[in-house]
């Protein structure tokens, strides 16, 4: 039911302004609620920053060290990177490798004997239609093309490293194909693994392998179309002279294996790269060098030093948070707050910064994730032994008490316990146990981060939730203000309908009496006068 609004018609009163005026004061409350609101739901976004430090520091820092890769990192020299290089993984030995590289492995590769056009013809088009180059009589005499159907086919096949072969049959209407799209249907035939191209200065094509190695014992490593006493014979060998002739030198080179010697063992692989003992070797030349694998101290020191740097900005967060002052006298502004007419958009961020300043000061939750942090952190591990049990036996140690529990480190020490006794190291930050106590400190940490995450989420919620679902405290205590505020809206409305309807009947009412009035003068001073 709509209602009609009546102002000032009659009595000349603002009505619009006298109620607004009269509601002002009815929406404190409200205004207060959704103030009330405001400060939770800064809190909240607060809160789930925090949390979202300390996953990220969970899971990206403090989970690498519950595992013994982290700290087995191995470093690899080579003392002629030009003849070999090599990588190796955490589970490769600490070993040295005298290596003598005797022959490199090769692709194998054909080159077109001499000029595939025929002595005396223009030089063959590339770009145009096999048909018109053989009606030209441009390719040696001894291919030929049938006549009627104008198609032809060849094949080809290739052998994997692991001596597996690969097939393809090609068939070709040469009246729609040119050279060079044949040779490009040869590339595109991922499963042979050739490379083959055409160039028009030489006049010959080029065909190679794409990997190294003698996969063929005792044979090509690329077989063309043979005849019935073994010859080659086809569009590759004779059209583009790809083909060996008996009596005359073998076309295709290469498809060696490399051959070296590593500590005194004879290696002959099919590629230059290959793995032995778990360290990947990379051959390069031939020639000797000296491969040496190590533990890679620097790559154990940044980790560990990584964590402390980590760890330290995670502290200085959260008790950046416990000491923020608060600044009770500002009030967050609302959006339809008068004082935002009087401000600028840099005092309005002055107001704000400290309306929501300190809002987890002293706050218990985040206190308690500290204390236990620093806890886990500084505490020794049980089990071992009592020169290697405790942070400070490899030169991390507490700060004064300004530093607020964050850590220093000795980089000096680190680096020689590291390298005096890597394994016991580990063991202080990857030893796994029953008790926390008997946990090393990537272990304990890594649990209770979890325990402080779900706690958190339970009094904050998560990114995640939506509006309309979140069960944590903080979201509960924000629907509750959002219940109050919509019903405390629905009074309001109902009031300041309630003032229009007076309004309205005092309107009325004067409109009526000014009617009635007007009448009556009309009455009075229509009549005549007798004397």
């Amino acid at each position: 039911m709509s209602l009609t609004r009546i102002g000032g018609l009659a009595t000349g009163i603002d009505t619009y302004q006298m109620i607004q005026d009269l509601m002002k004061a009815h929406r404190k409350p409200v205004d207060k609620l959704l103030q009330q609101r405001q400060v939770l739901q800064w809190r909240q976004e607060d809160y789930r920053g925090i949390n979202a430090a300390l996953l990220n520091f969970r899971n990206a820092v403090v989970s690498p060290l519950r595992f013994n890769g982290t700290f087995q990192a191995k470093t690899v020299e080579s003392s002629n990177t030009a003849v070999v290089t090599a990588t190796a993984p955490s589970t490769a030995a600490t070993a040295i490798y005298d290596v003598t590289v005797h022959e490199l492995a090769t692709t194998a590769y054909r080159t077109s004997r001499q000029s595939i056009t025929r002595d005396g013809a223009e030089k063959i088009d590339p770009d145009a239609t096999l048909w018109s180059q053989y009606e030209l009589e441009k390719f040696d005499d001894s291919w030929t093309i049938d006549p009627e159907t104008k198609t032809f086919e060849f094949s080809l096949t290739t052998y994997n490293q692991d001596g597996t072969t690969n097939n393809n049959t090609f068939v070709v209407d040469a009246t729609q194909k040119s050279l060079n799209e044949v040779l490009a249907d040869i590339n595109n035939a991922g499963e042979l693994k050739l490379t083959v191209f055409y160039d028009a200065t030489a006049d010959m094509v080029s065909i190679s392998t794409k990997h190294t190695g003698d996969n063929n014992a005792g044979g090509y490593e690329i077989g063309l179309d043979l005849d019935g006493e073994g010859q080659e014979i086809g569009f590759l060998a004779q059209a583009l002279q790809l083909g060996n002739v008996a009596g005359e030198a073998e076309i295709e080179q290469g498809g060696t294996n490399a051959q070296a010697t590593v500590n005194g063992m004879t290696i002959e692989r099919a590629g230059n790269i290959f793995t032995l003992n778990d360290v990947n070797f990379s051959l390069k030349a031939a020639g000797s060098s000296t491969v040496t694998v190590r533990g890679d101290t620097d790559a154990v020191f940044q980790q560990i030093k990584n964590f402390i740097d980590e760890y330290n900005k995670l502290l200085d967060l959260i008790n950046g948070k416990l000491q923020e002052e608060r600044f009770r006298d500002y009030l967050p502004l609302l959006d339809d707050d008068p004082a935002r007419d009087n401000m600028t958009e840099r005092q309005i961020d002055q107001w704000e910064q400290k309306a929501r300043s300190g809002l987890l000061r002293h706050d218990t939750i985040l206190s308690g994730i500290v204390n236990r942090m620093r806890a886990d952190v500084f505490s020794p591990v049980a089990g071992l032994d009592e020169s290697l049990n405790h942070l400070m036996h490899i030169g991390i140690t507490v700060g004064s008490f300004a530093d607020q529990g964050k850590l220093i480190i000795d980089e000096a020490k680190l680096r020689n316990a590291i390298e005096q006794d890597p394994a016991d190291v580990a063991k202080l930050f990857n030893q796994s146990g029953a008790t926390t106590e008997e946990q090393g400190i990537g272990h304990r940490l890594y649990g209770y981060l979890d325990t402080a995450v779900k706690r958190v989420t339970a009094q904050a919620g998560s990114s995640t939730y939506t509006s309309s679902y979140d069960p944590s405290w903080l979201g509960r205590q924000i629907s509750g203000l959002d219940e109050r505020v919509h019903r405390a809206e629905a009074r309001l409305e109902r009031l300041e309908d309630r003032y229009w309807k007076q309004f309205t009947a005092l309107e009325r009412a004067i409109n009526q009496m000014n009617t009635q009035s007007m009448w009556l003068m009309q009455q009075f001073g229509g009549g005549t006068y007798q004397g």
